[in-house]
Protein backbone atom coordinates (compact mmCIF):
# COMPACT_ATOMS: atom_id res chain seq x y z
CA UNK A 1 0.00 0.00 0.00
CA UNK A 2 3.21 2.32 1.16
CA UNK A 3 3.88 1.80 -2.70
CA UNK A 4 0.98 2.54 -4.19
CA UNK A 5 0.35 5.59 -2.42
CA UNK A 6 3.79 6.65 -3.38
CA UNK A 7 3.87 5.97 -7.14
CA UNK A 8 2.45 2.39 -7.89
CA UNK A 9 -1.05 3.72 -9.41
CA UNK A 10 -0.81 6.72 -10.40
CA UNK A 11 -2.23 6.31 -14.09
CA UNK A 12 -5.52 5.82 -11.82
CA UNK A 13 -5.02 9.46 -9.90
CA UNK A 14 -6.23 12.78 -10.88
CA UNK A 15 -3.41 15.27 -10.91
CA UNK A 16 -5.36 18.50 -11.66
CA UNK A 17 -5.79 19.24 -8.11
CA UNK A 18 -2.59 18.88 -5.30
CA UNK A 19 -3.57 15.71 -2.99
CA UNK A 20 -5.75 12.31 -4.02
CA UNK A 21 -7.13 10.77 -0.72
CA UNK A 22 -6.82 7.04 -1.62
CA UNK A 23 -9.16 3.94 0.33
CA UNK A 24 -8.51 0.48 -0.20
CA UNK A 25 -10.70 -2.37 -0.36
CA UNK A 26 -9.31 -3.27 3.56
CA UNK A 27 -10.52 0.10 4.65
CA UNK A 28 -7.13 1.42 4.99
CA UNK A 29 -6.56 5.17 3.07
CA UNK A 30 -3.86 7.86 2.68
CA UNK A 31 -2.75 10.64 0.52
CA UNK A 32 -0.81 11.19 -2.46
CA UNK A 33 -0.03 14.89 -1.82
CA UNK A 34 1.82 17.40 -4.47
CA UNK A 35 3.88 19.62 -2.53
CA UNK A 36 5.11 22.51 -4.38
CA UNK A 37 1.84 24.68 -3.80
CA UNK A 38 1.43 23.97 -0.12
CA UNK A 39 2.97 22.35 2.80
CA UNK A 40 2.51 19.04 3.67
CA UNK A 41 1.51 19.60 7.19
CA UNK A 42 -1.92 21.26 6.07
CA UNK A 43 -2.83 17.67 4.59
CA UNK A 44 -1.02 15.74 7.47
CA UNK A 45 -3.30 18.34 10.07
CA UNK A 46 -6.44 17.19 7.74
CA UNK A 47 -5.46 13.78 7.73
CA UNK A 48 -5.10 13.67 11.65
CA UNK A 49 -8.58 16.07 12.75
CA UNK A 50 -10.02 13.22 10.52
CA UNK A 51 -8.61 10.24 12.57
CA UNK A 52 -9.06 11.89 15.67
CA UNK A 53 -12.64 12.85 14.96
CA UNK A 54 -14.15 10.13 12.95
CA UNK A 55 -16.86 7.82 15.12
CA UNK A 56 -18.72 4.96 14.39
CA UNK A 57 -21.28 2.96 15.99
CA UNK A 58 -22.68 -0.82 14.42
CA UNK A 59 -20.42 -0.89 11.51
CA UNK A 60 -22.06 2.54 10.21
CA UNK A 61 -21.08 6.74 10.61
CA UNK A 62 -22.14 8.44 13.62
CA UNK A 63 -24.10 11.28 11.84
CA UNK A 64 -24.02 14.53 13.94
CA UNK A 65 -27.36 15.59 13.98
CA UNK A 66 -26.73 19.30 13.74
CA UNK A 67 -24.73 19.43 10.82
CA UNK A 68 -26.33 17.29 8.25
CA UNK A 69 -24.31 16.53 4.96
CA UNK A 70 -24.53 19.09 2.39
CA UNK A 71 -26.69 18.09 -1.08
CA UNK A 72 -23.75 18.02 -3.57
CA UNK A 73 -24.76 17.69 -7.40
CA UNK A 74 -24.72 14.29 -8.91
CA UNK A 75 -20.90 13.96 -11.01
CA UNK A 76 -21.03 14.37 -14.53
CA UNK A 77 -19.41 12.66 -17.26
CA UNK A 78 -16.17 14.58 -18.37
CA UNK A 79 -15.99 14.41 -22.34
CA UNK A 80 -12.20 14.34 -23.45
CA UNK A 81 -10.69 15.51 -26.64
CA UNK A 82 -7.28 13.48 -27.17
CA UNK A 83 -6.85 14.40 -30.82
CA UNK A 84 -2.98 15.48 -31.67
CA UNK A 85 -2.23 14.10 -28.15
CA UNK A 86 -1.71 10.55 -28.54
CA UNK A 87 2.11 9.95 -29.07
CA UNK A 88 2.65 12.81 -26.03
CA UNK A 89 0.35 10.96 -23.50
CA UNK A 90 2.20 7.62 -24.58
CA UNK A 91 5.50 8.86 -24.12
CA UNK A 92 4.14 10.24 -20.77
CA UNK A 93 2.87 7.09 -19.91
CA UNK A 94 6.37 5.31 -20.45
CA UNK A 95 8.27 7.58 -18.89
CA UNK A 96 6.17 7.91 -15.77
CA UNK A 97 5.99 3.92 -15.65
CA UNK A 98 9.77 3.57 -15.54
CA UNK A 99 10.00 6.27 -13.03
CA UNK A 100 7.35 4.62 -10.82
CA UNK A 101 9.26 1.11 -11.24
CA UNK A 102 12.72 3.03 -9.78
CA UNK A 103 11.69 3.68 -6.67
CA UNK A 104 13.31 1.96 -3.67
CA UNK A 105 11.15 2.10 -0.80
CA UNK A 106 11.90 0.88 2.65
CA UNK A 107 9.97 0.96 6.13
CA UNK A 108 11.86 1.00 9.25
CA UNK A 109 10.15 0.46 12.64
CA UNK A 110 12.50 1.53 15.27
CA UNK A 111 12.86 -0.05 18.37
CA UNK A 112 12.54 2.63 20.92
CA UNK A 113 10.86 6.18 20.47
CA UNK A 114 11.67 9.75 22.16
CA UNK A 115 11.07 8.56 25.83
CA UNK A 116 14.52 7.52 26.09
CA UNK A 117 15.77 9.84 24.03
CA UNK A 118 14.47 12.59 26.47
CA UNK A 119 15.67 10.49 29.87
CA UNK A 120 19.07 11.46 28.25
CA UNK A 121 17.99 15.13 28.24
CA UNK A 122 18.18 14.93 23.96
CA UNK A 123 16.12 16.32 21.88
CA UNK A 124 14.20 13.69 19.88
CA UNK A 125 14.59 15.45 16.38
CA UNK A 126 17.99 16.22 16.96
CA UNK A 127 19.04 12.56 17.89
CA UNK A 128 17.11 11.59 15.16
CA UNK A 129 18.74 13.31 13.12
CA UNK A 130 22.59 12.48 14.37
CA UNK A 131 21.72 8.83 13.92
CA UNK A 132 20.80 9.48 10.62
CA UNK A 133 23.96 11.34 9.65
CA UNK A 134 25.67 8.32 11.77
CA UNK A 135 24.15 5.90 9.42
CA UNK A 136 25.15 7.22 6.41
CA UNK A 137 28.94 7.87 7.51
CA UNK A 138 29.09 4.24 7.26
CA UNK A 139 27.42 3.55 4.35
CA UNK A 140 29.32 5.75 2.17
CA UNK A 141 32.03 6.73 4.25
CA UNK A 142 31.35 10.50 3.55
CA UNK A 143 29.79 13.11 5.29
CA UNK A 144 26.40 14.14 3.26
CA UNK A 145 24.91 17.35 2.77
CA UNK A 146 21.63 17.18 4.84
CA UNK A 147 18.19 18.95 4.52
CA UNK A 148 15.28 19.42 6.71
CA UNK A 149 12.94 21.83 6.82
CA UNK A 150 11.62 24.53 9.71
CA UNK A 151 8.43 25.66 9.57
CA UNK A 152 8.00 29.34 9.01
CA UNK A 153 4.18 29.76 9.55
CA UNK A 154 4.57 32.44 12.22
CA UNK A 155 4.72 34.16 9.42
CA UNK A 156 2.39 35.52 6.83
CA UNK A 157 3.19 33.82 3.21
CA UNK A 158 5.94 31.80 5.16
CA UNK A 159 6.46 28.33 3.79
CA UNK A 160 9.97 26.74 4.92
CA UNK A 161 13.85 27.96 5.72
CA UNK A 162 16.59 24.83 5.75
CA UNK A 163 17.78 23.39 8.77
CA UNK A 164 21.32 22.25 8.27
CA UNK A 165 21.79 19.26 10.95
CA UNK A 166 25.25 18.47 9.92
CA UNK A 167 28.40 20.42 11.90
CA UNK A 168 31.74 20.13 12.96
CA UNK A 169 30.73 18.57 15.90
CA UNK A 170 28.31 15.92 13.98
CA UNK A 171 31.24 15.09 11.90
CA UNK A 172 33.67 14.25 14.77
CA UNK A 173 30.88 12.13 16.72
CA UNK A 174 30.49 9.85 13.33
CA UNK A 175 34.13 9.58 13.43
CA UNK A 176 34.39 8.88 16.91
CA UNK A 177 31.59 6.21 17.38
CA UNK A 178 33.67 3.67 15.54
CA UNK A 179 37.18 4.78 17.51
CA UNK A 180 37.79 2.07 19.90
CA UNK A 181 40.48 4.93 21.37
CA UNK A 182 37.30 7.00 22.24
CA UNK A 183 35.84 7.19 25.98
CA UNK A 184 32.19 6.66 26.50
CA UNK A 185 32.38 10.81 27.72
CA UNK A 186 33.95 11.60 24.63
CA UNK A 187 31.42 10.22 22.53
CA UNK A 188 28.50 11.49 24.89
CA UNK A 189 30.12 14.94 25.07
CA UNK A 190 30.49 15.34 21.27
CA UNK A 191 26.57 13.97 20.62
CA UNK A 192 25.07 16.40 22.97
CA UNK A 193 27.13 19.35 20.93
CA UNK A 194 26.13 17.74 17.62
CA UNK A 195 22.39 18.05 18.89
CA UNK A 196 22.73 21.66 20.60
CA UNK A 197 23.83 23.00 17.38
CA UNK A 198 21.29 21.18 15.43
CA UNK A 199 18.44 22.51 17.84
CA UNK A 200 20.00 26.05 17.98
CA UNK A 201 19.64 26.02 13.76
CA UNK A 202 15.80 24.69 13.99
CA UNK A 203 15.08 27.05 16.74
CA UNK A 204 16.88 30.13 14.65
CA UNK A 205 15.73 29.26 11.27
CA UNK A 206 12.08 28.84 12.78
CA UNK A 207 12.05 32.49 13.86
CA UNK A 208 13.01 33.73 10.17
CA UNK A 209 16.78 33.92 10.87
CA UNK A 210 17.66 31.29 8.49
CA UNK A 211 19.93 31.69 5.03
CA UNK A 212 18.65 29.61 2.58
CA UNK A 213 15.47 31.09 1.65
CA UNK A 214 17.29 34.77 1.73
CA UNK A 215 20.10 33.68 -0.81
CA UNK A 216 17.33 31.75 -3.45
CA UNK A 217 15.80 35.52 -3.71
CA UNK A 218 19.05 36.98 -4.27
CA UNK A 219 19.83 34.67 -6.85
CA UNK A 220 16.35 34.79 -8.34
CA UNK A 221 16.80 38.54 -8.51
CA UNK A 222 20.33 38.26 -10.27
CA UNK A 223 18.73 36.06 -12.92
CA UNK A 224 15.33 38.78 -13.47
CA UNK A 225 18.09 41.41 -14.13
CA UNK A 226 20.30 39.13 -16.14
CA UNK A 227 23.52 39.44 -14.31
CA UNK A 228 26.44 36.93 -14.24
CA UNK A 229 26.00 34.25 -11.57
CA UNK A 230 27.63 35.59 -8.55
CA UNK A 231 30.22 33.60 -7.47
CA UNK A 232 28.96 32.45 -4.16
CA UNK A 233 26.36 30.61 -5.96
CA UNK A 234 29.38 28.82 -7.73
CA UNK A 235 30.98 28.09 -4.58
CA UNK A 236 30.38 24.19 -3.94
CA UNK A 237 28.61 24.74 -0.65
CA UNK A 238 25.78 25.87 -2.19
CA UNK A 239 25.87 23.64 -5.64
CA UNK A 240 26.43 19.78 -4.03
CA UNK A 241 23.05 18.68 -3.81
CA UNK A 242 21.10 17.04 -0.64
CA UNK A 243 22.56 13.87 -0.41
CA UNK A 244 20.06 13.44 2.90
CA UNK A 245 16.60 15.53 2.40
CA UNK A 246 14.75 14.47 5.95
CA UNK A 247 11.65 15.47 7.36
CA UNK A 248 9.73 15.09 11.00
CA UNK A 249 6.03 14.82 10.54
CA UNK A 250 4.91 15.89 14.06
CA UNK A 251 1.55 14.70 15.56
CA UNK A 252 -0.93 14.88 18.49
CA UNK A 253 -3.09 12.14 17.42
CA UNK A 254 -0.96 9.39 19.76
CA UNK A 255 -1.92 11.36 22.46
CA UNK A 256 -5.42 12.05 21.96
CA UNK A 257 -6.53 8.58 20.58
CA UNK A 258 -3.57 6.48 22.56
CA UNK A 259 -1.89 3.22 21.95
CA UNK A 260 -4.28 0.79 20.70
CA UNK A 261 -6.81 2.75 18.72
CA UNK A 262 -4.70 2.91 15.35
CA UNK A 263 -2.36 0.80 13.59
CA UNK A 264 0.33 2.92 13.90
CA UNK A 265 3.15 0.49 11.82
CA UNK A 266 1.23 1.67 8.95
CA UNK A 267 0.79 5.07 9.67
CA UNK A 268 3.48 6.67 7.58
CA UNK A 269 4.82 9.53 5.43
CA UNK A 270 7.22 9.74 2.56
CA UNK A 271 8.88 11.03 -0.39
CA UNK A 272 11.37 10.56 -3.21
CA UNK A 273 15.07 11.54 -3.06
CA UNK A 274 15.85 15.34 -4.07
CA UNK A 275 18.93 13.84 -6.52
CA UNK A 276 19.55 10.56 -7.94
CA UNK A 277 22.26 9.26 -5.55
CA UNK A 278 20.45 10.52 -2.61
CA UNK A 279 18.10 9.15 -0.12
CA UNK A 280 14.14 10.84 0.73
CA UNK A 281 14.04 10.23 4.44
CA UNK A 282 10.34 10.84 6.40
CA UNK A 283 10.00 10.06 10.41
CA UNK A 284 7.03 10.46 12.27
CA UNK A 285 7.92 10.11 15.98
CA UNK A 286 4.90 8.48 17.99
CA UNK A 287 4.95 8.86 21.84
CA UNK A 288 7.62 7.42 23.84
CA UNK A 289 8.02 4.53 22.50
CA UNK A 290 7.82 4.36 18.54
CA UNK A 291 9.37 5.71 15.51
CA UNK A 292 8.46 5.25 11.85
CA UNK A 293 10.92 5.78 9.24
CA UNK A 294 10.18 5.96 5.53
CA UNK A 295 13.46 5.13 3.23
CA UNK A 296 13.09 6.15 -0.49
CA UNK A 297 15.97 5.95 -2.90
CA UNK A 298 16.73 4.79 -6.82
CA UNK A 299 16.82 1.13 -7.90
CA UNK A 300 19.01 2.67 -10.76
CA UNK A 301 21.74 4.09 -8.45
CA UNK A 302 24.92 1.92 -7.78
CA UNK A 303 25.51 4.06 -4.76
CA UNK A 304 21.99 3.80 -2.48
CA UNK A 305 20.28 1.39 -1.18
CA UNK A 306 17.41 2.09 0.91
CA UNK A 307 17.43 -1.51 2.92
CA UNK A 308 20.54 -1.36 3.68
CA UNK A 309 20.46 2.48 4.54
CA UNK A 310 17.43 0.83 7.03
CA UNK A 311 19.59 -1.51 8.59
CA UNK A 312 22.41 1.16 9.05
CA UNK A 313 19.92 3.28 10.96
CA UNK A 314 18.75 0.91 13.14
CA UNK A 315 22.87 -0.28 13.98
CA UNK A 316 22.67 3.76 14.66
CA UNK A 317 19.82 3.91 17.01
CA UNK A 318 20.97 0.61 19.05
CA UNK A 319 24.20 2.38 18.96
CA UNK A 320 23.19 5.35 20.79
CA UNK A 321 20.98 3.61 22.91
CA UNK A 322 23.98 1.48 24.20
CA UNK A 323 26.14 4.49 24.81
CA UNK A 324 23.91 5.91 27.29
CA UNK A 325 23.14 2.72 29.14
CA UNK A 326 26.62 1.73 28.98
CA UNK A 327 28.54 2.85 32.43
Amino acid sequence: MNLMLFFVSWFIRWFDKCFNFITFANAYCGSNIEHSVLDAMILVTLNEYVMMNERYENGDVVRDLARPPRKLSSPKRLLWNFTDMEDSIAAAFQSFKEISSDIDLQILHCRYGKGFMKKCRLSPDGYMQMALQLAYCRLHKETPKTYEPATLRLYAMGRTETIHPGSAWSVEWTKCMDDPLMSLDEKKTLLKKAIWHQTQFRLEATAGKGCDRHLLGLLCASRELGMDLPKIFRDDAWTKTFKLSTSQTPNRIYEVVGLNALNYPMCNGGFGPSCHDGYGISYIIYGDTMVNISIASWHSCKETDSKRFAKEIDRAMEDMKTLYLTN
